[in-house]
């Protein structure tokens, strides 16, 4: 077997071993907001905007392909400059059960008029930047 094929061969044999393990991937983040918006701020995959002194509450799902990652998957979000917007964790109610996870629940919130990228983390992985607007008030 000539080398070009030895290699095609073992990239086949590689591909299809990792599809038996169930290897997952990673496509996106499926933004769930926790209320409704306010003052027309938008968080998606494609963008985030908002006004300075606004936070948004959003549930930020993993998806792969056309399914929502398992519920164990790590998902951090943060933002490369602070100053213009911030990301953190949100914090979960009392009234909740301590088996619910709360991984997924992030609040973004405008800090001053700029624009920056939000950094999303999969896993330990960093797997896409999100661009981001913080306009004035």
């Amino acid at each position: 077997m000539s080398g070009a094929r030895r290699w095609g061969a073992i990239a086949v044999v590689g591909a299809l071993a990792a599809g038996a393990t169930g290897c997952s991937g990673f496509d996106r983040l499926d933004f769930i907001y926790q209320s409704a918006p306010p003052d027309g701020a938008i968080v998606s995959f494609e963008g985030v905007e908002l006004h300075a002194g606004i936070a948004v509450g959003v549930e930020a799902r993993p998806v792969d392909g056309d399914e929502i990652m398992d519920e164990d998957t790590r998902v951090e979000l943060s933002t490369r400059n602070p100053g213009v917007l911030g990301v953190a964790p949100a914090q979960p109610d009392e009234d909740v059960d301590d088996d619910e996870k709360y991984n997924w629940k992030f609040v973004f919130f405008g800090v001053s008029p700029g624009s920056t990228e939000v950094l999303v983390t999969i896993d330990g992985e960093l797997e896409a930047e999100i661009p981001a607007v913080v306009q004035e008030q």
